[in-house]
């Protein structure tokens, strides 16, 4: 298969979109069940997305720009900056292989439900809960071009540690000299992100 020959484009990144999808949905459902879970969710919403890009646009659009690519950034960084600190830490006792793989594989998988559950599932039940049907379609209507863009971005940085640790797990290269090696990884993320970004603001689709 075509897809296949493209890199970062393997199973690493199909486990986390499948944990991602899961994550989505646990966190679709209990947002429809849990009226204490939609309260905190709306002071989250409100703390991390509303207020901030209200104020950052009275600044201009650029400045709406810039906070939600920084926003979206998180999960990229963070992703790259764990592996950075697992592998440069003189850990006491030193770390064995098979905990260094735990490590990143939980790392991954954990962080994919986390993106699924708060920044997609929990987002469109709160659609549902504010609006109903017509605010939930205008939420995936508004997001149906940026928003892959947006996931793919994330997933593909968060994935990376999973991917490491299969090579690690074959034997194929060590953890620090993979990860220099997929240092460019990081610079196709945070352009997606921009481009997503740019999408959001500044064109209406």
């Amino acid at each position: 298969m075509w897809l296949r020959s493209i890199p970062y484009i393997d199973r690493s990144l199909a486990v986390a979109v499948a944990v991602f999808l899961l994550g989505s949905g646990v966190g679709y459902l209990l947002l429809l069940s849990l009226r204490p879970l939609q309260l905190l969710m709306m002071g989250l919403l409100s703390v991390r997305m509303i207020s901030p890009i209200e104020t950052a646009n009275q600044a201009g659009a650029a400045y709406v720009w810039l906070l939600v690519m920084a926003n979206n950034s998180v999960p990229v960084i963070l992703s790259f900056l764990y592996i950075f600190i697992l592998v440069r830490v003189n850990w006491t006792p030193p770390l064995s292989v098979e905990r260094k793989l735990g490590l990143l594989y939980g790392y991954s998988c954990l962080c994919s439900f986390l993106v699924g559950f708060f920044g997609f599932g929990s987002v469109l039940a709160m659609g549902w809960v504010l609006g109903g049907t017509r605010l939930l379609t205008s939420l995936l209507l508004e997001s149906w071009v940026h928003g892959p863009i947006e996931v793919a971005g994330v997933l593909l940085s968060v994935s990376e540690p999973m991917r490491l640790a299969a090579r690690l797990r074959k034997g194929v290269v060590d953890i620090r000299k993979g990860l220099l090696a997929d240092l460019p990884l990081v610079a196709v993320c945070l352009l997606l992100l921009s481009i997503a970004a740019a999408i959001e603001v500044y064109v209406r689709l």
